[in-house]
């Protein structure tokens, strides 16, 4: 991440935890992670934030620290990632959550990042959306607008898409903005644990989907 943040001109560094979400095996086994384990997550981020500093200065700019988790506190602290910690010390600028699955409503992920004065994104993936079509396959473009329409009204403040790979997909030109999302044929639904998909809560935390809380 060093050589990254020092070599190249780009304005931050995302740490994806959801690909995939397995910090400590203590986790898959049902145990807790131990404080150690999860004090070594936190000094991870102190040290990139040090980094990160240093760059800014030298640029005159901001260099910014995004994560992609799951969207529930619960389920990051019990694979040892401890959230609350990390905001406390100002060492995550953006919170990007979601992906193969979604553990909460948008509205509880846009809650936290407004106590910490954090922007908060909603990521998706097309395994999770019911009839999303497969990373290769077209965007059903109905399920896509719905579903980020959701997340605008939630109060998230950006949407970031993973496995999507046609650069001329029309959800990139329409998913950023809620004003155009309402003017066209979409579909409402709020998925959260695909059962077809290979990666679901219990995959990564035992027993994982009881943090799962649906509306």
């Amino acid at each position: 991440m060093s050589d990254v943040a020092t070599r190249y001109d780009v304005d931050g560094i995302e740490l994806d935890f959801y690909r995939h979400s397995v910090l400590f095996k203590a986790s898959m086994m049902g145990e807790e992670p131990s404080k150690d384990e999860c004090a070594s997550i936190i000094d991870l981020f102190a040290q990139l934030r040090r980094i990160t500093a240093e760059v800014a200065e030298k640029r005159n700019r901001r260099f910014l620290i995004s994560i992609r988790v799951p969207n529930s506190l619960r389920y990051c602290r019990a694979l040892g990632l401890h959230l609350v910690s990390l905001l406390e010390q100002d060492l995550v600028d953006i919170l990007i959550g979601g992906g193969y699955f979604k553990m909460e409503p948008w509205q509880n992920w846009v809650a936290l990042g407004r106590r910490y004065d954090v922007p908060t994104y909603a990521a998706f993936v097309s395994r999770r959306l019911i009839d999303g079509g497969a990373p290769d396959q077209a965007s059903d473009l109905p399920v896509w607008r719905g579903k980020s329409l959701n997340a605008w009204r939630a109060g998230i403040n950006g949407i970031c898409t993973f496995n999507r790979f046609d650069p001329h997909d029309p959800i990139f030109r329409e998913i950023g903005d809620p004003d155009i999302l309402a003017q066209q044929d979409y579909l409402l639904q709020e998925s959260f644990v695909s059962e077809e998909c290979w990666s679901r809560p219990d995959t990564w935390e035992k027993d994982g989907r009881r943090f799962v809380i649906r509306p």
